[in-house]
């Protein structure tokens, strides 16, 4: 068994004022979001009096619980401790010492959601999402996919670090997403692995996607319509029917190929598939 270093600790005390003050810890969730649910702090209890805190050795202080309780605390003073508060604090020798202790607080940070890990990989990315759609971070499935897709499915990394691989396509994907519900799994994973390999020249086709402006004439389909009929296949297949995962993603990038090719071309078939193992591997 791997036993952590252990760090010196000592006791203070701080105002709720000063606790709100300290700055949140990197990895840290969607607090507000978090704050809406957290109907339990609104009696205040003794357990909600005890904080703790991690102080690098040029005395930067980082919250490792409490985040919530602080945005409740400024929110509405009428429900902040009128007594101070008794603080841990874990002095540590660097930031990553600060994330990895994060991780044994807060609640239910031991069973930590997916959409949870993505937001805080966003957060310690520095990106502050504006649309909807990022902002919930609910495409943990589609960045592991896209990641093992390039990277390999022997390499286990952790949702911070595929945040961290990804992060110029989650800010571009950011820009023009919207709150909309068209990007399912497939449709994510292929726009990060697509976007990874040829950057914003992507983002129109995804646009049209959104905005439902394929174009249809007869038997004949443009990409952007292939794609919309392949995405819509999996939502249904997704409930227990059709092919595999692999299936929607291969066609998908296919679909962005031959549209950043001829963004006009017009098929009455859908085109091969590509290998989504074998896409962008070059890109590591």
């Amino acid at each position: 068994m791997t036993v952590a270093t252990a760090c010196e600790t000592y006791m203070t005390t701080m105002t709720a004022a000063e606790w709100a003050a300290v700055a949140d810890n990197p990895r840290q969730r969607d607090t507000v979001s978090r704050a809406s649910k957290a109907k339990h702090l609104d009696v205040l209890e003794p357990t909600h009096t005890i904080v703790s805190i991690a102080e690098l050795p040029d005395g930067k202080r980082f919250k490792l619980d409490g985040h919530t309780r602080a945005y409740k605390w400024q929110a509405d003073p009428k429900l902040a401790p009128p007594f101070p508060l008794d603080v841990r604090v874990y002095v540590v020798a660097d930031l990553a010492e600060v994330k990895r202790l994060y991780m044994h607080f807060d609640g239910k940070a031991a069973v930590e959601t997916a959409a949870d890990a993505v937001f805080g990989g966003m957060r310690e990315a520095r990106i502050s999402p504006k649309s909807e759609f990022v902002r919930r971070a609910r495409f943990a499935a589609a960045l592991t996919a896209a990641y093992s897709y390039i990277c390999g499915d022997l390499v286990k990394v952790s949702h911070y670090e595929r945040v961290r691989y990804f992060h110029k396509q989650i800010r571009s994907l950011d820009t023009f997403v919207g709150a909309t519900k068209r990007m399912c799994s497939p449709a994510t994973c292929v726009y990060l692995m697509a976007h990874r390999k040829h950057g914003d020249a992507v983002n129109e086709f995804f646009l049209r996607f959104i905005k439902d402006e394929g174009v249809k004439d007869g038997k004949r389909r443009d990409c952007v319509q292939w794609f919309t009929e392949l995405m819509s296949e999996y939502v249904k297949a997704a409930r227990g029917k059709g092919p595999v995962f692999n299936h929607y993603v291969g066609h998908g990038l296919r679909c962005v190929e031959m549209w950043l090719n001829d963004n006009a071309t017009m098929n009455t078939r859908l085109a091969a598939a590509v290998d989504p193992h074998k896409y962008g591997v070059t890109e590591k």
